[in-house]
């Protein structure tokens, strides 16, 4: 028989945490949207769709224009994650469907 147990921790944090918080997040919202739409215009124009490794290469660009410098101000790993999260998932919902058995992924 199989027990499972569960943990409910509370962080203690102060205003400066939760921002940074909400920052992370929102700034991983905006690589996976960004992303995501490159993703959809590569599906429409009927190309490859990039990896995940080769997205993360758009990140250094993405950090330096004078629109998204803000993703400087969160941890490259974390949005790296985002990254890889989205490729999974694309990747799993094309494999589920049989009509995209041809489909070419890097």
């Amino acid at each position: 028989m199989l027990t499972y147990k569960a943990f409910k921790f509370r962080l203690n944090t102060n205003k400066y945490i939760e921002e940074k918080f909400y920052q992370f997040s929102g700034c991983c919202r905006f690589v996976w949207n960004k992303a995501l739409a490159m993703e959809k215009e590569s599906l429409t124009c009927h190309k490859k769709l990039v990896g995940w490794m080769q997205k993360g290469y758009y990140l250094k660009y993405w950090k330096v224009e004078t629109n998204t410098k803000f993703l400087v101000l969160t941890p490259h790993q974390a949005l790296l994650v985002t990254l890889k999260t989205l490729h999974k998932n694309i990747v799993e919902s094309f494999n589920s469907k049989k009509d995209f058995r041809n489909l070419k992924i890097n």
